[in-house]
């Protein structure tokens, strides 16, 4: 079944209360931390009008219940688009919207199908009758006539399982060029962004678990490992006119009891590596 709704607000993580007890004794000093999220930008559309930069962002919602699972899929859509060819005002046309919004359906439906297949081969018989379920939803981090950065949540938990689990897949897209910005787009060649995000990860994660007590130094050992200088740590982040998001799953770099974790990185921490003709452009000063 497929609906139509308004954009909804920014924070969307659809939260499945199971199995806290395994979240352990790190769980009370956890609770007591502040949640960590990026800050609201002015090109997210509100929750009321679902409106900006003169485009206008919709939720498309599919759902569907089988006897074993039940899956929630929500993603962005885009309306409002002129063709600059027929004398809008737009800086794409009617192609370039197609070809946003196959994107963004694409993606999410294709997770949808991965961890659908994922649960009904892991989940365990449930002599309660609980069933597996997977609800992804989507965070518009920045949209513009040029670029758009959204953050795909999938909240995932398979029938016989402790807990659920939280994962993250971004999409950074290029509306001008119709293509996926990969961090190598942003940089200039041989630029060491890698290091780069790493260094700034770990300090920034190691800041937020400073009041960990006696347990800083086996979280600030989780932080380096999860942060290390690899591709994949960094796998999912956004963008938007104040510089670039990391994401981290829970367990990436701290206990799942602390939850998901988020570096923000101001552009002008990243300015000496960053290519002014590339997609940057349309979101630095």
């Amino acid at each position: 079944m497929k609906t139509t709704t308004s954009f909804p607000p920014a924070a969307q993580i659809t939260i499945l209360i199971a199995g806290l007890a395994v979240l352990g004794a790190g769980l009370v000093w956890f609770a007591g931390r502040a949640p960590t999220s990026p800050a609201a930008n002015a090109n997210v559309p509100a929750a009321g009008g679902g409106q900006t930069d003169g485009l206008t962002v919709r939720t498309e919602t599919f759902t569907e219940e089988t006897p074993t699972v039940d899956v929630k899929v929500s993603y962005p859509q885009v309306d409002g688009i002129v063709d600059i060819s027929a004398g809008g005002g737009s800086a794409f046309g009617g192609e370039q919207a197609e070809m946003l919004n196959g994107e963004l359906e694409s993606t999410a439906i294709a997770w949808m199908d991965e961890f659908s297949r994922e649960v009904a081969d892991t989940a365990s018989p449930d002599p309660l009758g609980t069933k597996s379920t997977v609800d992804i939803s989507a965070t518009v981090a920045f949209v513009s006539p040029e670029v758009m950065s959204v953050r795909y949540d999938a909240n995932v938990y398979s029938a016989g399982a402790a807990h659920p689990n939280l994962f993250y897949k971004t999409l950074n897209w290029n509306v001008v060029h119709a293509a996926e910005i990969r961090a190598d787009d942003l940089f200039v060649n041989e630029a060491d962004w890698i290091t780069r995000f790493s260094e700034l990860a770990i300090a920034d994660l190691e800041r937020q678990f400073a009041d960990a007590g006696d347990d800083f130094e086996a979280m600030s050992t989780d932080i380096r490992a999860g942060a290390s200088a690899e591709a994949d740590n960094f796998q999912a982040w956004t963008m938007d006119r104040d510089g670039i998001t990391l994401h981290f799953e829970p367990y990436q770099v701290a206990a799942y009891a602390a939850g998901p974790q988020h570096v923000e990185i101001p552009w002008r921490a990243l300015v000496s590596m960053l290519d002014v003709l590339g997609p940057a452009a349309y979101l630095t000063p």
